[in-house]
Parts: structure tokens; C-alpha cells; sequence
């Protein structure tokens, strides 16, 4: 299998794509039906080429692309290159590869690039990823400055495109996807997700400068006796959707969100995501730790209908707590009660108090755009399951856990 030889225009982000495939359909009862079509999570990257002037360069993609049509290629992950620090070996082999592997996309059984320059690259599969180094199958000693690793993609189609800015100078914006037969998904994370009633929690603040929410009605398109088709609402309560973006995160953040995606697989898996708003306003301090929660009205009765839960971030104290509503008492002074199914500690009126939604990701796919290698943003789309909260409810229990500085949950 050929190497793609090219590197990326950094002058442009290079997009790293977390993959995954589910099949909707609805149910008899109307409700959501979600089933994974692939057993792992694949990867797909985009980025561009500039040739700065070179025709021989461009000539060279253009003649690679030719000769490679219709077969899979070995393509990097250049959003997950990390530099060599040094290497270990003997007999000009390399044995170990010194590096800063975490929060990195490589894969025990992937393959890596030891790469030195286009026309000095050497292939190894991976046998061991420790916290400061990667020990591969050995192989040749090449001076590499660069680990990266690589993806087997689908066979190569026509849609690579080279535009020609004059005689000598091209760009090209080209793009792969990993072949899933060839995958072997996510490894094993060290990281661990917050979680509530046994499903992850979205651990991330948002990007405040996009955050935009409507509600749908989820639909769908079902055949009647007659075979005739008809458009059928699902479900008994209209859904919340969620455009919002995630910025300038770091190995450490894109860590978490590496673990929670293969934990959701795309669109199939459920999840809780904090509102991130302060949706609740406690009416005063509570005097003492207990269930019940005195609040500024919301009409808190008609969540509850359908499925009600909050996320309580207590600045003070470094905590979060993440509660069922059980019930919800409008009360004769304009306020409201809400009783949790398990009691919180003082709270003074500062504390901030967000819904937390049953959701999934309206998207199989999500894009991380890199500037360079250690940050990058994504714009995400989730929408909320509102019929699906009766499903949870009887699993795990009540939830807590350390909450840092910049806002992350943390067990």
C-alpha cells in the first residue's frame, strides 16, 4: 500500500473527522430506532496542498493521484503528528521512539510514519504506547522527525482536485477516509467521562459566540396499510436541537472528547448535555443540605411531565451534582418547590443551576479544525430525546464529582 508523500499547507486548518454510521427508523410505537452500521468509530482528515511556485511538485500529486486511482493508500493524521525527542535500538533499528503520545490518536496494531521528508518516510505498526514513548515492530533507523500515525483509507475516487492558480503554482484541497475494515477504531482511553444514570455527561463548556437552539418535532416518513406514504409525528414532546461550537481546545481537552465519541458512536448512543445556561435561579439560600430546591418559576411541572434533570455547579465548593427532579410544586408566593431524588448541600443564590438533557449528536460525524497540532475548534448539533428520559430513569442513581477552574466535569 502506497504512502501519501505530501504534506499539509498549515497556512490552511487541517480537519481531523471523527466517523461513525447509524441507521434511523422509527419504531411501531413511534419511538426512535438507532443501530450502528459499523462495530468502530473511523477517521477521515482534509486538508490542502500548496505547491508555493513548484510545477515538479504539482506535477508529482497529480501523477501520484493517476497511479493510485480505485486502491487504498496509506494516508497521516497530520493533526496527530508529534516530534521525535529521540530513539532507541541497535544495528540501525529502532526500537523505541521517544514522543509525547497522549491525547494522540495512535493505535496499538496502527501503523506509523517515521518521517524524516516526502522521500524519506519509514512504515511501523505499533506493539506498545506508553506515556512517553511508542515502541514499534523494529524497524529501519531513518533520522525520523516526525511519529505519525496513518489511516488505511477507502479506495481513492475522482474527487481530489489540483487548482491552478498560473503555470507554476497549484492548490489542491484533498481528502480520505479511513476504510473501516481496516480500522481499529479508538483505543482504550485512560480518561474517564462523568457520568449520570450510566450514560456520559458532555464534560466541555461551549463556545458562547455560537449557540443557537429551536425546537422540532421529530418526524418521519412511514407506509400506511395502503402502502401509500405519509408523514408521521413521533414521539409525545417536541425536541430541543443545539448548534454550538467547542474552541481552542488542548491535548488534554481533545482527550476527553476523543474518549466521549467513542462512547457515543455518531448519532447512536445517548448521552446528558448540560444546558451551560443558568436556567434556574434559587429564589434564596438554602439554610442547610437537603432535596428540596426553592426557585424563581420556570414552570418546572411541565418538565417534569416528560423527564427532568439539573446539573447544580457549586462554584464554592470546586462541585457538581447532577439530580433527578421528582416533582415540582407551584407555589402560592410565584415561586416553585422542585424535590430532587437525592439531597445537595447548601446553596447560596449564586450557585448555578442548569437543565441537563437526554440527547444524542444530530451528526454521525464530527470535525476537529487544527490551526496546528496541539488546539483545535468543532461546531456540533445535538438534539435533545425527550421520550426517551422514562427509558434511564431507572438506572444508576444521583451523581457528583469535582469541578475545575475553566468549567470541565470532572469525576
Amino acid at each position: 500500500m502506497n504512502l501519501f508523500p505530501f504534506q499539509p499547507d498549515w497556512s490552511d486548518p487541517v480537519t481531523l473527522r471523527l466517523r461513525a454510521s447509524t441507521e434511523l427508523a422509527a419504531s411501531d410505537s413511534g419511538r426512535e430506532e438507532r443501530t450502528a452500521r459499523w462495530p468502530l468509530v473511523g477517521f477521515g482528515t482534509r486538508f490542502t496542498i500548496d505547491t508555493i511556485g513548484d510545477a515538479a511538485v504539482a506535477a508529482a500529486v497529480a501523477r501520484f493521484m493517476r497511479e493510485n486511482i480505485g486502491q487504498s493508500i496509506y494516508v497521516p493524521l497530520w493533526s496527530e503528528a508529534v516530534p521525535i525527542t529521540d530513539v532507541e535500538g541497535t544495528g540501525g533499528r529502532v526500537t523505541l521512539i521517544k514522543c509525547d503520545p497522549g491525547g494522540r490518536l495512535f493505535r496499538v496494531g496502527g501503523s506509523v510514519a517515521l518521517w524524516a521528508a516526502s522521500n524519506n518516510t519509514v512504515i511501523a505498526v505499533v506493539a506498545e504506547i506508553r506515556a512517553d514513548a511508542l515502541r514499534p515492530a523494529p524497524v529501519t533507523d531513518n533520522k525520523a522527525l516526525y511519529v505519525v500515525p496513518l489511516i488505511a483509507t477507502e479506495p481513492l475516487g475522482a474527487n481530489q482536485t489540483l487548482s491552478w492558480l498560473d503555470a507554476f503554482t497549484a492548490r489542491g484541497e484533498v481528502e480520505f477516509n479511513e476504510l473501516i475494515s481496516a480500522s481499529a477504531g479508538l483505543r482504550p482511553s485512560a480518561v474517564s467521562l462523568p457520568e449520570f444514570r450510566g450514560l456520559p455527561i458532555w464534560p466541555l463548556p461551549f463556545d458562547w459566540e455560537k449557540f443557537d437552539t429551536q425546537y422540532l418535532q421529530n418526524t418521519a416518513e412511514l407506509r400506511d396499510a395502503a402502502g401509500l406514504i405519509k408523514t408521521t409525528v413521533l414521539g409525545e414532546f417536541a425536541r430541543l436541537q443545539i448548534e454550538t461550537g467547542i474552541g481552542q481546545l488542548t491535548r488534554e481537552e481533545l482527550a476527553l472528547v476523543f474518549a466521549w465519541f467513542d462512547a457515543v458512536r455518531g448519532r447512536r448512543g445517548r448521552f446528558w448535555l448540560p444546558s451551560d445556561k443558568w436556567d434556574i435561579h434559587l429564589a434564596a439560600d438554602m439554610e442547610s443540605s437537603g432535596t428540596e430546591l426553592k426557585i424563581a418559576a420556570v414552570g418546572a411541572a411541565d418538565l417534569v411531565a416528560h423527564g427532568f434533570a439539573v446539573l447544580v455547579r457549586d462554584l464554592a465548593r470546586g462541585a457538581w451534582y447532577a439530580r433527578r427532579v421528582t416533582e415540582a410544586v407551584a407555589e402560592q408566593d410565584g415561586t416553585e418547590t422542585l424535590t430532587l431524588e437525592e439531597e445537595v448541600p447548601a446553596l447560596t443564590t449564586e450557585t448555578i443551576i442548569s437543565a441537563l438533557l437526554l440527547a444524542r449528536l444530530d451528526t454521525d460525524d464530527i470535525e476537529l479544525k487544527f490551526a496546528h497540532t496541539d488546539s483545535a475548534d468543532a461546531e456540533l448539533a445535538f438534539v435533545e430525546l425527550p421520550d426517551e428520559y422514562a427509558e434511564v430513569w431507572p438506572h444508576g442513581e444521583a451523581e457528583e464529582g469535582t469541578l475545575q477552574d475553566d468549567g470541565r466535569l470532572a469525576e
